[in-house]
């Protein structure tokens, strides 16, 4: 209540209004401030084409609708064959069942004997950019960042029908 109430002050006193006006004038005024915005996470780089190697593994999530909710299949596809290697499905959205899937499809490629080190890409979704993703990506190879119109998962399933 005090927040909007400082809020609509400011706008028709004309003052350039922002949650952090806002916040400071709250704590002048001897009211409770909402708590400051939490720092944002650092972007991460968007590798460019050029830079991207052979052997490289493509992860992805997609949401499906159903009938009694939604839910996200994680797929992983080698890039230059453009094979699914892996796929798993999960309820919401999870650091855990991407890694696990990411895995499911390295150890697929070394039951093959397709052992050197592999580039991983993904965009930069909450759960491709968690600690326990990043640490599988680093026992395989390394990770990368990048768009879907740069090599996504949308790409590569739309050039598979062409």
């Amino acid at each position: 209540m005090a927040i909007a109430f400082v809020y609509q002050t400011l706008r028709q006193q004309r003052f350039p209004v922002g949650r952090e006006r806002v916040r400071r004038l709250m704590g002048a005024l001897g009211l409770q401030p909402p708590p400051p915005m939490q720092p944002k996470r650092p972007a991460y780089p968007v590798a460019a084409q050029a830079d991207w190697p052979e052997g490289r593994l493509q992860i992805d999530a997609t949401r499906f609708r159903l009938d009694d909710g939604v839910a996200w299949v994680y797929r992983v596809e080698d890039v230059k064959t453009r094979q699914c290697i892996a796929a798993s499905a999960a309820p919401t959205l999870n650091q855990e069942r991407a890694a696990v899937t990411l895995l499911e499809g390295h150890q697929r490629l070394m039951s093959l004997e397709l052992t050197e080190p592999r580039l991983v890409q993904s965009d930069a979704g909450s759960d491709f950019t968690s600690g326990r993703f990043q640490q599988v990506c680093q026992g395989i190879g390394q990770w990368v960042r990048c768009r879907v119109a740069h090599g996504g998962m949308g790409i590569l399933a739309l050039e598979s029908y062409l």
